[in-house]
């Protein structure tokens, strides 16, 4: 049985680098993930090979810096797939400054 059997990953950043090397990974450890990217069809790549492997994804698209946006898709997620289980927020970039002093404008 795999580890993460049944459970729902998000994985933002999924496109390419290190957030497709993540959702893939986990998809191989048995987890349903949705791979976000900042449009839907940027994911599609990394979902095929998921799917070609054997795992299941869903691709889904939303800017992480748009509060609106990520309140949406995180509904549309757990409307389509279920309750969240894992989340890797590996998408953003860095500002010279500290997290919690962030505005949604940086």
């Amino acid at each position: 049985m795999d580890l993460l059997t049944d459970k729902i990953v998000v994985v933002t950043g999924a496109s390419r680098g290190i957030g497709k090397s993540i959702a893939l990974e986990l998809a191989a450890a048995g987890g349903r993930v949705a791979c976000m990217a900042t449009r839907t069809a940027n994911a599609a790549a990394t979902v095929a090979e998921i799917c070609e492997d054997g795992g299941e994804a869903t691709a889904f698209g939303c800017r992480v810096e748009i509060a609106a946006e990520v309140n949406k898709v995180f509904a549309d997620i757990e409307s389509e797939l279920g309750p969240i289980d894992i989340l890797v927020n590996n998408a953003g970039i860095s500002q010279p400054e500290m997290t919690l002093d962030m505005t949604e404008e940086n």
